[in-house]
């Protein structure tokens, strides 16, 4: 299952994927670094969040994000 591209302050855009194993996320034009990086920190997880939400059903179930 892969997510509409969203689209995140300063020019970036995220996909999300998961394929039953692995949840992949994809970076347009790249992925940032550095100042950009932390300010964007908000904006994708509220997009990966609504997007597994939506997910949940079609995953039959509940999820959990744990972040490292």
């Amino acid at each position: 299952m892969k997510s509409r591209p969203y689209q995140m302050p300063g020019g970036f855009t995220v996909t999300f994927e998961f394929d039953g194993r692995a949840f992949q996320v994809e970076w347009t034009p790249r992925v940032p670094k550095g100042r950009k990086a932390k300010r964007l920190i908000p904006h994708y997880r509220a997009a990966r969040d609504e997007w597994l939400i939506g997910q949940q059903t079609a995953m039959g179930g509940r999820i959990m994000v744990v972040e490292l």
